[in-house]
């Protein structure tokens, strides 16, 4: 690891960035980074980059002395992992994650710095995203919000964005906040059981995140391919187990949970189809009804009833494969053991730690 200071005070916030292959596309970011106080703590790691990231964050590090700087570098995990090493090694009272090729407003620091000073208490805040599909990902009007009773699910339901999200320092400990590692859509798994965890938080007016689309060369460009989008499957039911589970325990009305469930029915497999499917080759095909199998598994196993997913963004023709891989689907035994072989082939081993381990439901490992 590589550090610019040596400063005793703790930083009231460490910003976590993974980079792959950032060159040409992280200089709004740098830009806005240089200009941060010394009470905000950035980590970058270099997740196993081919060109000349690991270059740009040391010669950036070099010139910038104001915030405080960490360089971590590995071996290629994903963003997930990257996020992981990063949360390991911070020492900010809170924690907020930016993918490099996007970029943030710093009065989101600024408002963090005011509340704190006001000694208010809360697990995160919630920003609005700049980007073209709207920005206030949790629906919800500004202001300090409580969750007065773990039953309640209005909070999972309207968990929204993680990246909108300044979160504490504890919240992260108490949440066993760790995302899957070599596989898409990490955040997404999260969101599954992290609102459990909820106590309360503030939902601010502000846009503050501003999110590119159409800039895929950060960590996940690589996680796009096919094992990575079956390997999702596995973290995202795990994640998913995780949450009914927690929730489960504590409410009196069953159709509460159903609630909840019906939400995450079309996320859990919406996206790998469309994935698989829109390749149109015939090994995705058969990709496809193997995902339709192993969520039609999972649904049964957490007692839900099921419901195929929509698939509204796909052409006709599209619709048509997916349905035959539906009818396909009806004819293959149960899969928890191919995606969960897919997912642990993923999974590196590393600083004498076995990370194949990680995010296994134990009723499915028998």
């Amino acid at each position: 690891m590589i550090s610019n200071k040596n400063k005793k005070d703790r930083p009231l916030l460490s910003i976590v960035v993974p980079c792959y292959n950032i060159a040409g596309k992280a200089d709004d970011l740098l830009k806005t980074i240089s200009l941060l106080d010394d009470d905000v703590e950035v980590i970058f790691v270099d997740d196993g980059s081919t060109d000349s990231t690991w270059l740009i964050l040391s010669e950036f590090a070099q010139a910038n002395n104001l915030c405080q700087l960490k360089l971590l570098k590995q071996t290629n995990r994903g963003a997930g992992g990257a996020r992981n090493s990063a949360i390991e090694n911070s020492t900010g009272a809170y924690i907020w994650t930016i993918d490099a090729d996007d970029d943030f407003d710093p009065i989101a620091i600024q408002e963090l710095r005011e509340k704190v000073t006001y000694g208010i208490n809360f697990d995160f805040i919630d920003f609005n995203m700049v980007s073209h599909s709207g920005g206030n990902t949790m629906g919800l009007r500004a202001g300090e919000c409580t969750v007065d009773h773990k039953s309640e699910m209005w909070i999972a339901e309207r968990f929204g964005s993680i990246t909108t999200k300044i979160f504490s320092k504890a919240f992260v400990e108490r949440a066993h906040f760790s995302y899957p590692e070599c596989v898409n859509s990490e955040d997404s798994c999260l969101a599954f059981f992290l609102p459990y965890f909820v106590n309360s938080f503030i939902k601010s007016e502000t846009d503050v995140y501003i999110y590119h689309k159409g800039r895929t060369s950060r960590v996940l460009r690589r996680f796009y391919e096919r094992e990575k989008v079956l390997a999702c499957l596995w973290a995202r039911s795990n994640c998913l187990a995780k949450g009914v589970s927690l929730y489960r325990g504590t409410i009196a009305n069953e159709a509460n949970l159903s609630v909840y469930s019906s939400r995450i029915r079309d996320t859990l497999l919406r996206n790998p189809l469309q994935t698989l499917i829109s390749v149109r080759r015939p090994i995705s095909i058969l990709d496809a009804a193997k995902c339709f199998r192993f969520y039609r598994d999972v649904m049964k196993d957490l007692g839900f009833t099921y419901e195929p997913p929509r698939l509204d963004s796909l052409n006709s023709k599209q619709r048509l494969l997916a349905k035959l891989a539906h009818v396909v689907s009806l004819l293959l035994p149960c899969q928890h053991d191919f995606f969960r072989g897919i997912y642990l082939d993923l999974q590196p081993e590393f600083d004498g730690l076995n990370r194949r381990t990680m995010w296994q439901h134990s009723d499915w490992n028998n």
